[in-house]
């Protein structure tokens, strides 16, 4: 997998010019799909799109969570994002612990959807300056 970067403001209050990611399969460069992180005050969300932008998953926080914007001053430093098909059923997880990912896929099956999940949290973790 390849991961190209769009430029976009990662400022939460600009709602123009909102960062983007195009997972790309590195042998041929071909599009797999394009993550998008539309504006939505106080929660981090991502919308995980196929090549042709039909939203497949969400990535979100179910609520604004103090682990991500000043993990140093969150006693948990636990943060969790729910991957979330487009009926709104839960299909996985991801939670970031003490500056560690972890990812479960749960129901997520497809080897492309899961490189499209890993791509949102790498997008995730580059705006939000978290390693």
């Amino acid at each position: 997998l390849r991961f190209d970067k769009d430029f976009g403001c990662c400022a939460q209050e600009t709602c123009c010019c909102r960062p983007s990611l195009i997972v790309r399969d590195s042998q041929n460069s071909r599009s797999i799909g394009k993550i998008r992180n539309p504006w939505r005050a106080l929660s981090n969300s991502y919308d995980i799109c196929d090549r042709m932008g039909k939203p497949l998953y969400k990535l979100a926080s179910p609520s604004c969570q103090a682990a991500f914007c000043c993990p140093v001053l969150c006693s948990s430093r636990r943060a969790v994002l729910e991957i979330t098909d487009m009926n709104g059923a839960k299909c996985g997880e991801v939670t970031r612990i003490e500056g560690v990912w972890d990812v479960n896929f749960g129901d997520v099956s497809e080897v492309w959807h899961k490189g499209l999940i890993l791509g949102a949290v790498f997008l995730c973790s580059a705006q939000m300056g978290l390693t």
